[in-house]
């Protein structure tokens, strides 16, 4: 019977400490002067907003009999002033007892939290403090001070224990004391209402299921968990703020965090090691880790990643690495980032289905995406049913995305951009889309709606590796997509499409093969410098069934090297390739190789192109025209010819036809005076306001000059706007017209250093306008995104000249909301900036 009253009582004792709810009483005054007036009692709870304040009670108590004499639930009282976590709560309270001695309890669901004093100590009898010795606080009013007087707790801390103690001074309620600091914990738990000062504190004190929050700022250690909880930066209010003033990030060459919650693993093989399902990680940036700044190696499933940054992992560290007894089902990223590492994400263990959606990989020093079989040569691992939707790959010099293992996945929207771009001694093919598959039977690869340009290898490359467990893939559909400036465009070798076959359809292959002196990483022979163009089939069994049908392979190989030109289609496999309806450049159909380098964009081997286009497919994106694909105007020279004219050179190696003020942004302080051609011949005439067309006759000149007049010469603001239509028919009307929108400013030197001002105004209602400087010409590319990562505008595109150039987005169309803008510029001489911000429109 006595055991069974100790478990009793024991389970009494602890109940109080599992609702360890931080809250005290900080401040009261029951004694004055004359008769007792403002009397009331000050308490301060962390984290208020997790709690219900019906369940906090106050009772004052009677010290001569130990009885309650009082109750007053929170909910009651008047909420003053929130400093950090802390939210201040008082009430008036008339006649709360003089003492000798009396006391306040504060109870939490039943339960006391604290038991306070005043003029010596007791025991309570009943209430929810009965059976509890009172604490005096040691200080007392003694009935001759002011009634504008209290009892404050003084002193600097997070819970009660840490301040120094109680004074008397001038009353406060609502606000902190004067000498009192209420030090806010970073991280809290928002489920339970607790704060800690370190992550790993706060997990281990979770419960599953729990929110923890992170305070901005940098936190300096490596974490596991090993629960199921979500673990999320306080973003909020930092995007609200962001938006009014702060400036966006700039990422120049290097990258880094540029979220304001930063977990800094610096010295530590892990960062985060994540051991539970169920766990949910957003609005945050792990850097430093030497190994890995995301990392698992358990069986887990629901990992889920949004707007998480995972950055400068290394030297051979990965932003996350799902390693070799890794099992996870279901793993979830959304609009996060990847640069910076060695490998953004490696998977040598098994994926079962997920989604990567929104997000980017940039400046990897390997690759952006890696999966691999590691020393395992059975094939036991996997990777299947994965979705890589709206994401860019950007400048990951090895590979963009390298797959030894990859089943039933699907790319759609997928960029990628001046990856594969350099062998060294830990990339001896850089490739931009390597599927390298090893060790199984892989099938349903759908590439859709994906770009790929720049690399000095393949831009996509898939092939069954019949030297690695006789591996094979099946059923590969490419649609849609677009390939350019690689060293070949698409390469199909191995075992491939033996049952259902693999199709390359609807898409753009073209401008791939033209930078020979680029490829030479490979060796320095002729048949390197010709193995360069737009589709090679290798290797691929006599029983598979290739279709390259209804494309436009254009303009591969074209450029002469030592003799050699390269392909537009080569089959070197025992395979029929069937490439019916492709345009290939010219309605006479294509060129088939006869032993003899004379041209590019030939067809090789054994290969069906019968019937074949004769007119540029209008519905497939990038197919050009009959004398191969438009290019864009582009602006050239700007310069002042004296205080109030200049003129801006238009280069239009298609022909210039038409320049005129564009219909969509208004001059500011500029008119349009004249165009000429470039040896400044009048061959234009001005047909309406703002509209000059070419009237010389003959073909239309590639260069041209635009004239301006500044209206007001006392105003520095200048700023003009073109459109320009030239001969390459991609529009309706048989012209192809470009918005060109660079600022054009009288002044004596162009910029001699490059720099980015943030778009502005932001929030913004109608436009917002970025400012560009450009020490050198430059390509420039600015996109806006939506916070799903689905691009939604494309503000411009192009080469622009060295100057100052202001960028205008109009967001038509669009509801309110906040968006992301993506500025990329690549200069002349190499260098490379990327800058990103946060715009606010309000409608």
């Amino acid at each position: 019977m006595r055991r069974l009253l100790l478990t009793a009582g024991l389970i009494l004792l602890l109940l109080p400490a599992s609702q360890a709810q931080n809250a005290w009483i900080n401040e009261f005054h029951y004694d004055n002067a004359g008769a007792d007036a403002n009397e009331f009692v000050e308490i301060v709870l962390e984290n208020a907003g997790s709690f219900d304040l019906s369940d906090f009670t106050l009772v004052l108590y009677n010290g001569a009999n130990g009885e309650a004499y009082g109750t007053h639930s929170l909910d009651t009282f008047t909420e003053g002033v929130t400093d950090g976590n802390y939210t201040l709560y008082y009430k008036y309270i008339a006649s709360i007892q003089n003492g000798t001695p009396d006391g306040l309890a504060l109870c939490y669901q039943g339960n006391v939290i604290q038991f306070l004093s005043y003029e010596g100590a007791f025991t309570a009898t009943d209430g929810c403090a009965a059976g509890t010795t009172s604490t005096d606080i040691g200080v007392a009013e003694d009935g001759t001070g002011s009634s504008s007087e209290s009892l404050q707790l003084i002193g600097s801390g997070s819970e009660y224990d840490e301040f120094s103690g109680w004074v008397i001074a001038t009353a406060s309620p609502g606000d902190p004391n004067t000498g009192q600091t209420l030090i806010s914990r970073p991280v809290v738990n928002e489920t339970k209402g607790l704060s800690y000062e370190t992550i790993q504190e706060a997990i281990d004190n979770a419960d599953p299921g729990d929110e923890i929050t992170l305070a901005p700022g940098v936190y300096t250690e490596s974490i596991t968990i090993d629960r199921p909880i979500s673990l999320i930066g306080m973003l909020e209010d930092w995007l609200a703020k962001r938006a009014r003033s702060r400036p966006a990030p700039r990422r120049t060459q290097s990258v880094g965090c540029s979220l304001p919650v930063v977990i800094d693993a610096s010295g530590n093989a892990i960062g985060i090691n994540i051991t539970a399902s169920n766990v949910y990680l957003a609005d945050f940036c792990i850097t430093g880790a030497t190994n890995a700044n995301l990392y698992t190696n358990s069986v887990i499933s629901n990992l889920t990643l949004s707007n998480i940054e995972s950055v400068n992992a290394g030297p051979y560290g990965h932003g996350l690495d799902l390693h070799n007894d890794a099992v996870v089902t279901t793993l979830n990223i959304y609009t996060s980032y990847f640069a910076g590492n060695f490998i953004g994400i490696r998977i040598r263990g098994s994926l079962d289905g997920g989604e990567i959606n929104g997000s980017f990989f940039e400046q990897n020093r390997h690759s952006g995406l890696y999966t691999t079989h590691g020393s395992d040569a059975t094939g036991s691992t996997y990777v299947r049913y994965l979705n890589i939707f709206n994401t860019g790959f950007y400048d990951n010099p090895c590979k963009a995305v390298y797959a030894e293992k990859l089943s039933r996945t699907h790319f759609l929207n997928v960029e990628v951009q001046h990856s594969g771009t350099a062998a060294d001694a830990d990339c001896a093919y850089p490739e931009a889309i390597d599927i390298n598959l090893k060790y199984g039977s892989y099938e349903r690869l759908r590439f859709e709606r994906v770009t790929v340009t720049g690399s000095i290898g393949e831009g996509l490359h898939i092939k069954g590796r019949a030297d690695y467990g006789n591996a094979s893939v099946d059923d590969v559909v490419i649609q849609d997509s677009y390939f350019a400036g690689n060293s070949i465009g698409v390469a199909i070798g191995g075992n491939v499409g033996q049952s259902w076959g693999l199709s390359i359809v609807s898409s753009a292959i073209v401008n791939n093969g033209n930078e020979p002196d680029r490829y030479l990483y490979k060796d320095n022979t002729p048949t390197s410098y010709a193995t360069r163009g737009g589709v090679l089939i290798y290797g691929v069994p006599d029983n598979a069934w290739i279709d390259v049908g209804y494309n436009c392979i254009v303009n591969n190989g074209t450029v002469e090297y030592n003799g050699t030109y390269g392909f537009g289609l080569a089959n070197v496999s025992d395979a029929t390739v069937e490439a019916v309806n492709v345009w290939w450049g010219q309605p006479t159909g294509p060129v088939f190789f006869t032993g003899t380098f004379t041209e590019g964009n030939y067809v090789f081997g054994n290969v069906q192109t019968s019937p074949f286009a004769t007119e540029p497919h209008a519905d497939i994106e990038g197919c050009g025209g009959p004398t191969g694909t438009c290019t864009l105007a582009t602006l050239g020279t700007l310069q002042k010819l004296n205080s109030s004219t200049g003129r801006a050179q238009i280069l239009g190696p298609d022909g210039i036809l038409v320049v005129q003020n564009s219909p969509l942004q208004p001059n500011v302080n500029l008119q349009l005076v004249g165009v000429t051609d470039g040896d400044g011949n009048s061959v234009f005439t001005e047909t309406s306001p703002g509209v000059w067309e070419y009237t010389g006759g003959g073909q239309p000149p590639t260069e041209a000059w635009a004239y301006y007049q500044r209206i007001d010469t006392n105003d520095p603001t200048n700023q003009f706007f073109l459109q320009v239509s030239t001969v390459c028919p991609s529009e309706s009307d048989g012209t192809l017209e470009a918005h060109l929108d660079p600022h054009f400013s009288f002044q004596d030197a162009l910029p001699t250093t490059f720099a980015v001002h943030g778009a502005a105004p932001n929030p913004f209602h109608t436009r917002a306008t970025l400012a560009v400087e450009l020490p050198q010409t430059a390509r420039v590319t600015a996109r806006v995104f939506d916070l799903l990562g689905r691009e939604v505008a494309r503000i411009t595109d192009r080469e622009l000249p060295a100057g100052t150039h202001r960028l205008v987005w109009e967001p038509n169309g669009l509801s309110g909301g906040t968006y992301l803008l993506r500025l990329e510029i690549r200069e002349a001489d190499g260098n490379y900036h990327r800058h990103t911000q946060l715009l606010t429109f309000v409608r």
